[in-house]
């Protein structure tokens, strides 16, 4: 079965042309859209998400779930793109809450959005460019990098393809799967960090080491701190030293 599917050369981004589709009626689940450039690219807590020609910049609407699986739903597609970066000769893990790894790099990232019940994952992908590191939060992004770095060569339209299919099978899957504890391990297996010593930034900028434990089951980050276990919902860590 096809799903619809779109293509724009600029926009916004791919998530605001994914909801303006949304609301014409024309985005059923398994829709997506792919742009070549974004004007207006968002990340994690509305950062901005440098978008230059020749990544993968694309949206896919998702089942809604009950409410149980959504804050695991990043992870899932996470899962996905080391299927698929696997299936290419290349090691990934996600860096909680969203983001990419290859090396301990930056290669891409996840955003969920939910508006009255209607799922929308943003995906972004650095295929053949990344941002330098004066572009970022210097002192606490990981260094960026991208696919054409790793001898990898494909379109974003040929990753693309290869993506949706992926996050399919593994949202299918987890939606029939009845063993939490068990999934929750396979996601934690793929996790970046897990063991090791982080510093852990609060959404109100306040700051304290730990050691990443793994995932609650909803979504949250287990961290092994001076005063014991803490499960935290939003923040962002970044490692001791590179």
């Amino acid at each position: 079965m096809e799903y619809p599917f779109y293509k724009a050369t600029l926009c916004s981004s791919s998530m605001d042309l994914a909801w303006d589709l949304h609301e014409a009626g024309s985005f059923p689940v398994w829709s997506s859209v792919v742009v070549e450039k974004q004007q207006n690219g968002r990340g994690q807590f509305g950062r901005t998400w440098l978008s230059p020609s020749g990544n993968l910049y694309a949206s896919l609407r998702l089942p809604s779930e009950p409410q149980r699986s959504f804050p695991l739903t990043p992870f899932l597609i996470a899962g996905a793109i080391h299927k698929i970066l696997s299936d290419l000769k290349l090691g990934s893990e996600f860096k909680w809450p969203n983001d990419i790894l290859v090396c301990r790099k930056k290669v891409g990232g996840v955003l969920i959005e939910e508006k009255a019940d209607v799922l929308i994952a943003g995906i972004g992908i650095n295929v053949s460019e990344a941002p330098v590191m004066t572009s970022l939060r210097c002192s606490e992004a990981v260094p960026a990098t991208h696919l054409k770095a790793f001898g990898v060569l494909v379109t974003p339209l040929e990753l693309w393809s290869l993506i949706i299919q992926e996050v399919m099978d593994h949202i299918r899957i987890f939606s029939s799967n009845t063993s939490s504890d068990k999934l929750l391990r396979a996601l934690e297996g793929r996790m970046a960090f897990l063991g090791e010593k982080v510093v852990f930034k609060t959404h109100d900028a306040r700051q304290f080491p730990a050691v990443v434990a793994g995932l609650s089951r909803n979504g949250g980050i287990r961290l092994k701190t001076a005063d014991g276990e803490k499960i935290l919902y939003s923040g962002s860590l970044f490692p001791v030293i590179y």
